[in-house]
């Protein structure tokens, strides 16, 4: 694994010497540049210096434990996206959560097999590649709308200028090209003209809140794109070599006589459950990268979509109900329903402690309503009047700024009610496309 033509380099941290060098000859034949730490502490220090591409993580180590370690990771700003693959003797189940919940990529159970450890590094490297290219992607399309909002504002003020030098030359008063005499005549020329101007630098203008909403949208737009193009690189090259790898192993397996040894067979089960493992975590990156449930219909995305949020957050009991008339809707209007429903629901379980949440999608004739609810501890929605996208990222409801750029998308409205202690809940009204299609 290569990172713009060098060796990707990767972070073993480990208290136990023989771990340690065995994790780093591991990763070093395999073609990594491997930095080696025993301690915690010494990690952070060299991570924020020069921040690797992944970290091998122990648990159980003297001074600051490994889920300590990653936590600091984590609140580092440069470090925050390094993705961290734990290493342990401890196998209980909270153990594995404490991991995940404190920002953990991946989980090892020792003793490890080296098959399964270069596998699974190796997909959360290529997993971070594509992450790093979806962010300079993004920070591109950022860049160029920036500089078509600059042409457009000079447009803007070449417009004005062109609306000012047009007025100090009009000869207020004098006849104009009606070719006809009186007062009557001037007055009506005076503003035949004023009001040609006018009309012209209307058609140049933009508001400061068009040109944002442009930005946004076309984030939006190129973020789902990026999606597509990122799962089809991961079905078409690491998933496919998943598949390769398993043939192979079956082939090897099959061409065993019944003299070879019990060990190797059971080295061949080991690889094949490691590599098909790995194309299951592949293909649910692909799934959530790029769903198939956008093609079902509205009825099947918002019921899948349910369950795997319910699955998801745990506790938390995502119910839904859709009229079965809008299971027509078009496909970008599904996507941006469910991902509507996605950040709702993950604002309402790790923000408002929410444990039940009922979402309702109804057919009022020539809208649709979207309506969301939980009960969770609610918050002061007084304090965050409107949906203006750039205020709410900035006052840190991220969550809400996106929710109302997708339904800007739509061409709805969205209102908010929410108080302390009594839940929150979210109405979204939008137009029906199909009426307009209808209409046509």
């Amino acid at each position: 694994m290569k990172r713009n033509g060098m060796k990707a380099t990767v972070m073993v941290v480990d208290d136990t010497p023989a771990n340690l060098d065995l994790l780093d000859r591991m990763l070093r034949a395999a073609g990594y540049r491997v930095l080696a730490f025993p301690r915690g502490r010494l990690a952070l220090e060299a991570a924020a210096e020069t921040p690797p591409d992944l970290i091998v993580l122990d648990v159980l180590m003297p001074d600051m434990d490994g889920f300590e370690v990653c936590r600091r990771l984590k609140a580092n700003p440069r470090l925050a996206s390094v993705p961290v693959l734990f290493i342990s003797a401890l196998g209980d189940t909270s153990d594995k959560l404490r991991a995940f919940a404190c920002g953990g990529a991946d989980y090892i159970t020792k003793p490890f097999q080296e098959e399964e450890v270069l596998a699974r590094a190796g997909a959360h490297l290529e997993i971070a590649a594509l992450q790093r290219r979806l962010r300079e992607q993004n920070e591109n399309l950022e860049r160029l709308v920036v500089e078509r909002t600059r042409e457009l504002v000079e447009e803007r003020a070449r417009a004005l200028r062109s609306f000012a030098e047009r007025i100090r030359g009009a000869r207020w008063g004098e006849e104009r090209s009606l070719g006809l005499d009186g007062p009557a005549t001037s007055a009506v020329s005076e503003f035949g003209a004023l009001s040609e101007a006018i009309e012209e630098l209307a058609e140049k203008t933009y508001t400061r809140e068009e040109l944002r909403a442009r930005y946004v949208g076309a984030m939006i737009r190129a973020e789902e794109k990026a999606r597509k193009i990122f799962a089809r690189e991961l079905h078409d090259g690491p998933l496919q070599s998943a598949a390769a790898a398993i043939r192979r192993v079956q082939m090897a397996r099959e061409s065993m006589d019944e003299n070879s040894s019990g060990e190797l067979r059971e080295l061949l089960d080991t690889a094949e459950e490691i590599m098909k493992n790995a194309g299951d975590e592949l293909r649910g990156f692909c799934e959530k990268l790029s769903p198939s449930w956008v093609r079902l219909g509205l009825v099947s995305a918002i019921d899948e979509n349910a369950a795997t949020l319910s699955r998801a957050h745990g506790d938390a009991n995502v119910e839904a109900t859709t009229d079965e008339t809008l299971d027509s809707l078009p496909e970008e209007h599904v996507l941006a329903l469910v991902r509507i429903m996605q950040e709702a629901v993950s604002n309402s379980v790790r923000h408002g402690d929410a444990r039940s949440i009922q979402v309702r999608v109804r057919n009022e004739g020539r809208t649709v309503r979207f309506s969301i609810r939980d009960d969770g501890k609610g918050f002061d929605a007084g304090e965050h009047p409107g949906t203006e996208y750039e205020r709410l990222r900035t006052s840190g409801r991220r969550g809400l700024a996106n929710i109302s750029e997708r339904v800007r998308l739509l061409r709805g409205t969205i209102r908010l009610e929410s108080s302390p202690g009594e839940g929150c809940s979210i109405d979204i009204v939008f137009p029906d496309p199909r009426e307009k299609v209808a209409d046509q």
